[in-house]
């Protein structure tokens, strides 16, 4: 399931859920690499619609017109990758530094070589689940 799977009317959702998570991270476990982690999930939620598409008109030789469409990468998809990397990268170092909870980092690298080996995981949607996984079950640890 993708961003870009969702019906128009419900795409506002995704936003809203990464919210969700930055603000429950910082009200549960305020540290600052959480904090920043939180930030960063948020800041994917304001830039989740970060693919652009151009149609490019090319004229052949032959007087012929194909129609080609190129994706550009601009300051919106690379505010959701920075996010995307430096939220769940925040996130894992505060479970291990912060918190003390390394096994829960080594389930997270475990649970994310695992989703990249098998091929129809490839997305990197999925690594995100695994570190909101391992970030629940902290916050179930610690503070439950």
């Amino acid at each position: 399931m993708s961003y870009y799977d969702l019906p128009k009317k419900y795409k506002g959702l995704f936003t809203l859920f990464c919210w969700g998570l930055g603000i429950t991270g910082i009200m549960i476990f305020q540290t600052p690499l959480m904090i920043i982690s939180a930030i960063c999930i948020m800041i994917v939620g304001i830039a989740s619609d970060f693919v652009v598409k151009k149609v490019y008109e090319y004229v052949m030789d032959d007087g012929s017109v194909v129609l080609k469409e190129k994706r550009i990468k601009g300051i919106v998809y690379w505010m959701h990758m920075l996010g995307t990397y430096f939220g769940v990268g925040f996130n894992q170092a505060s479970l291990w530094i912060e918190h003390g909870r390394w096994y829960l980092v080594v389930l997270f690298v475990v649970m994310s070589l695992g989703l990249l080996i098998w091929g129809k995981f490839r997305r990197l949607g999925w690594i995100e689940l695994a570190a909101i996984t391992t970030t629940f079950i902290a916050a179930i640890w610690i503070y439950i």
